[in-house]
């Protein structure tokens, strides 16, 4: 085998990876951002390593509505702000929403810089401050960006 072919034949998996690489953070970079208040999902374990574990409060408007039965929410508002949030019923057309989270989520974390971590772990914690959660929504799915009190 010549020394060009062996060289190609070495490049190739390389050239796979970069192609993979690039797919996937234009995947990622995709999508609408929004942002959502969000609460410590449990005082007790806020923190594991760098990461916060936070609950969404996702804005409804019916009392006692079950955001949760149909595993999809329908997002209504002009990104980034949330005016309400509501079930998206099985089989119903998404063309009233202005976003649609398909599983609708209960909590998440996201990553935090070890220097945000006292800061944003005392907010969470404290009842009377709101934290506001930035995440990119692309094709259903829920992207952490970025936590903020």
């Amino acid at each position: 085998m010549s020394l060009p072919l062996r060289l190609a034949v070495l490049a190739l998996p390389l050239v796979g990876l970069g192609w993979i690489w690039s797919t996937t953070r234009h995947a990622a970079q995709a999508g609408v951002e929004w942002e959502v208040s969000v609460t410590g999902y449990d005082p007790r374990d806020l923190l594991r390593g760098h990461y916060i574990r936070y609950a969404y409060a996702w804005p409804v408007q019916a009392e006692g509505e079950d955001l949760f039965a149909t595993g999809t929410l329908c997002l209504i508002g002009h990104a980034p702000h949330i005016d309400n949030a509501y079930a998206l019923p099985a089989n119903a057309p998404a063309r009233d929403c202005d976003g649609v989270v398909r599983p609708a989520l209960r909590s998440g974390r996201v990553y935090v810089p070890e220097g945000s971590v006292d800061r944003l772990q005392a907010a969470l914690a404290n009842p009377h401050q709101q934290v506001t959660l930035r995440f990119r929504l692309h094709q259903g799915t829920i992207t952490p960006i970025a936590l903020r009190p």
